[in-house]
């Protein structure tokens, strides 16, 4: 599994830096050449782990939900706005 994860992931991320969809600074790619980069990711070992979710996928996605649409401050605890600073009440 591992290999073949390898191999996907690598793929895919060649196939988004060729269409534009994603790009990587260059001193990123060491050399800006990305076969150069390549290569060394290829030799690496790669460790995937995965695991069936406990309670299949529906129980996860009622997990993430959860978490999905959650804000850092809500309006309520807000106390005071200004051009550099925000105040705000917490418990």
């Amino acid at each position: 599994m591992n290999q073949v994860y390898k191999v996907y992931f690598l793929s895919r991320l060649r196939e988004q830096l060729e269409n534009g969809i994603l790009s990587l600074p260059v001193d990123f790619l060491m050399d800006g050449d990305y076969y150069y980069w390549k290569e060394i990711l290829y030799r690496k070992a790669w460790v995937v782990y995965a695991k069936p979710p406990f309670g299949g996928p529906a129980h996860v996605a009622m997990y993430l939900t959860r978490y999905n649409h959650h804000i850092a401050i809500s309006n309520p605890r807000i106390v005071d706005i200004t051009e550099t600073h925000v105040s705000f009440r917490y418990k």
